[in-house]
């Protein structure tokens, strides 16, 4: 199977960086052969979006699973589009996190609903990230005090819904999720351009 680690180095002796979006490299790794290959992160110096360009990076290479030390909740919600798997909690060698994700040491994240419930309290939907804080220490649950914007960049009611995989864009319908839609091209879930 074909991960992606986020790495300080470009060997498989290098640490893993707790990074995933700035990370100094990513090192793709076949599980079964322990085959590699490296490469310097392109998102690393980006002014704002680096963990949704890096994980839409991830969904161009048909990458299975991230390994890293934490995520921010955009690259998880784009990662998890893109039906890769996000393992958090990773130390040490890039050799010994990927040892400790085939023994099952590392945290999952799974699934949409870890990043969006709603509050039983509230009509309104609420974003809930379960994010690892510290190995060891359980996780950490805050609600992200946005409205879904990303740094100033309102979506608004038009726009498209973009595959993360093969770019294809379909006209965005207001009021529906773009990751509740699937892409007509290759069916992985589309995120917000």
């Amino acid at each position: 199977m074909k991960v992606c680690i986020s790495s300080q180095g470009n060997t498989l002796d290098a640490q893993v960086d707790p990074r995933f979006g700035r990370c100094q490299y990513f090192l793709f790794v076949d599980t079964d052969t322990s085959e590699f290959e490296s490469m310097k992160n392109p998102n690393i110096d980006a002014t704002g979006g680096a963990g949704i360009q890096s994980a839409q990076l991830m969904g161009n290479k048909n990458i299975k699973s991230v390994i890293t030390g934490q995520v921010g909740p955009n690259a998880l919600e784009t990662l998890q589009a893109a039906g890769i798997d996000v393992y958090t909690g990773a130390e040490g060698s890039v050799k010994e996190a990927v040892e400790a994700y085939k023994a099952g040491k590392l945290n999952v994240i799974k699934g949409q609903s870890a990043l969006l419930k709603t509050d039983e309290n509230s009509t309104k939907s609420k974003k809930v990230v379960d994010v690892p804080f510290r190995k060891g220490t359980g996780t950490f649950k805050g609600r992200a005090m946005g409205r879904g914007m990303r740094r100033g960049q309102g979506a608004g009611p038009g726009g498209y819904c973009v595959c993360p995989s093969c770019g294809e864009k379909v006209t965005h319908k207001p009021g529906v999720p773009c990751n509740t839609v699937a892409c007509p091209e290759c069916g992985v879930r589309l995120i917000r351009e």
